[in-house]
């Protein structure tokens, strides 16, 4: 796929946390972007940092050095309705998909929630459009009226991705999407992910320690250790010459023949 300029980019981006009297930067002077159209991969150990990129590039969090750009927009000072049409092209998608949906609002009122606030039509229009895109991510009209907690992991998830959807973003950041799925579901999801992004030309991040899949999956690769982004490449580069002896590491723990080769998670590759 051939892809645009860039839909975010992270300038110098500082994140720092306070644990009892100790100060600790989950982010640190963090430079990157992500094109339209183009699929990140973000890739380390659990308390990398990676998860609060995510959040900081989404601006769920804020920085305390750096800024963080959309479409070329400085978005630190965004306020009212200027954020409010910001976040209709930003979209993150979390790991655990139940806890982030409300458990008082069935699925179809969480997805047209969106759809009536930033798309400005009528609660029937909304109604049917979410109608649409549960059908879209593979959940007939029954899920509509269903809570939270009537679903299993996998629909929830499907959920959370059509509620993403439902403002037509430009940009997603999904945070260990398929963690609590199982193998099939996982490939279900991603294979409808690629599709949309053929369709669309969505950009997204893909947070996930499963190198492995990002060889398939990534347009280029971030490997991320202690807050820091240590070395960035096209997967092909990244898996032939990595530079950084963490990446090295990494690669070294993928298995000689990882979940997208035996098929437990089969990809689509004609898209």
């Amino acid at each position: 796929m051939t892809h645009g300029g860039p839909v975010v980019e992270a300038v110098d981006l500082t994140k720092v946390f306070r644990s009892g009297p100790v100060w600790k930067a989950a982010v640190q002077q963090v430079n990157l972007h992500i094109d339209a159209g183009e699929t990140l991969g973000l890739v380390g150990e659990s308390g990398s940092g990676k998860s609060t990129l995510g959040r900081l590039l989404t601006r769920l969090l804020k920085p305390e050095k750096g800024e963080v750009r959309w479409e070329g927009e400085r978005i630190r000072h965004l306020r009212g309705r200027g954020l409010r049409f910001a976040r209709r092209r930003i979209q993150m998608v979390f790991q655990d998909a139940s806890a982030s949906l409300n458990p008082r609002m069935i699925a179809g009122a969480a997805v047209a929630e969106g759809i009536r606030i930033h798309r400005r039509v009528t609660a029937g229009e909304a109604h049917l459009l979410a109608e649409r895109l549960l059908e879209r991510v593979g959940l007939d009209r029954s899920f509509f009226s269903r809570f939270p907690a009537e679903l299993s992991g996998g629909q929830a998830q499907r959920v959370a991705i059509a509620r993403a959807l439902s403002v037509e973003p430009k940009f997603m950041v999904l945070d260990e999407p398929f963690s609590a799925l199982d193998p099939v579901t996982s490939a279900e999801v991603l294979n409808l992910l690629l599709s949309l992004q053929a369709e669309t030309g969505i950009a997204f991040l893909f947070i996930t320690h499963d190198l492995g899949l990002l060889g398939h999956l990534a347009d280029r690769i971030a490997v991320m250790l202690r807050g820091r982004v240590v070395e960035t490449a096209s997967a092909d580069v990244l898996f032939r010459s990595p530079e950084h002896e963490y990446t090295r590491l990494l690669l070294d723990s993928v298995p000689g023949q990882n979940r997208l080769e035996t098929g437990t998670l089969m990809v689509r590759q004609d898209l």
